[in-house]
């Protein structure tokens, strides 16, 4: 992990850049941007992991990490966020009962044990749809941080994904509060910004204000629970209460004490709660 010096000289790097070689300055930016750091994995975590039922997942020139737990008849499909891997899903997967839900994950594009370097949501929701049609029809999807970025983007392409339940935990709201993050741990200038916007736009053919979950939130067709943390400082609550009141069949609970990663057993409770018994606890 980079040191805030070491960071703050990278943005001083691309903003000295942007003023000599601006497409230059736009190409590493965006390479910057879209490049999360592969966390490592230990030997605990490699071992869980091995204890799933492993398959490939064929994306573009690409092959990711897909994992299968349990044979039972409903499906769980769980989708972890920036620079996390299926290991997140471990207290989850140790609370289900195996009998009754088969519960699948996989590694994100640049996470994990998938390859590829480069992330972006575009990318991640498309893999996304290439795992589903793999495993099939799923009853039911968790997704955390950016994950539930690329399940909202790809319910927003694909209105027929056939879920029975969605939980998303701590979403993000719009894409360029990513940028605006970036901007300041990098200490990016306006410029700088801007090379990075145009890249992004030119990549997808789209305006960054065309990602957004709260958008994306009006083609939730489904019942499904939201759990974010008051004081997030990643993604913040606001835009829970924003998604919610774009999904009226939503429900919200707000926790005060765990953050952007939510991992506590009286999260995992809860949502184990609502899948099996449709019971909203309060944490």
């Amino acid at each position: 992990m980079l040191t805030n010096i070491e960071m703050k000289l990278i943005g001083f790097y691309l903003n000295t850049l942007a003023n000599i070689f601006p497409k230059v300055a736009a190409r590493q930016g965006f390479f910057l941007f879209c490049y999360p750091v592969r966390t490592a994995m230990n030997g605990h975590q490699k071992s869980f992991l091995a204890s799933a039922d492993k398959f490939p997942v064929p994306y573009k020139d690409q092959t990711l990490q897909g994992y299968r737990w349990g044979q039972g008849p409903k499906k769980v499909l769980f989708v972890h966020g920036w620079q996390s891997h299926s290991y997140r899903w471990k207290p989850y997967i140790d609370a289900w009962s195996l009998d009754d839900y088969t519960l699948y994950a996989f590694d994100a594009p640049g996470h994990g044990l998938s390859s590829g370097n480069s992330f972006t949501v575009p990318d991640y929701t498309h893999a996304l749809l290439n795992v589903k049609e793999i495993i099939g029809d799923v009853d039911i999807m968790i997704a955390h941080s950016v994950g539930c970025f690329a399940v909202l983007y790809g319910m927003h392409l694909q209105s027929d994904l056939r879920l029975k339940k969605l939980i998303l935990l701590a979403p993000p709201g719009q894409a360029s509060d990513f940028l605006n993050h970036f901007r300041n741990l990098l200490g990016l200038n306006p410029k700088m910004v801007n090379l990075i916007i145009r890249t992004l736009e030119h990549r997808f053919n789209l305006p960054l204000s065309y990602f957004s979950t709260i958008t994306f939130a009006e083609a939730i067709q489904v019942p499904g629970l939201i759990v974010h943390d008051l004081h997030d400082q990643d993604t913040p609550y606001q835009n829970a209460v924003a998604i919610q009141k774009k999904w009226p069949q939503g429900h919200l609970i707000t926790t005060s004490s765990y953050g952007h990663r939510l991992k506590s057993p009286k999260v995992v409770n809860a949502v184990l709660a609502y899948v099996q018994r449709d019971t909203i606890q309060s944490i």
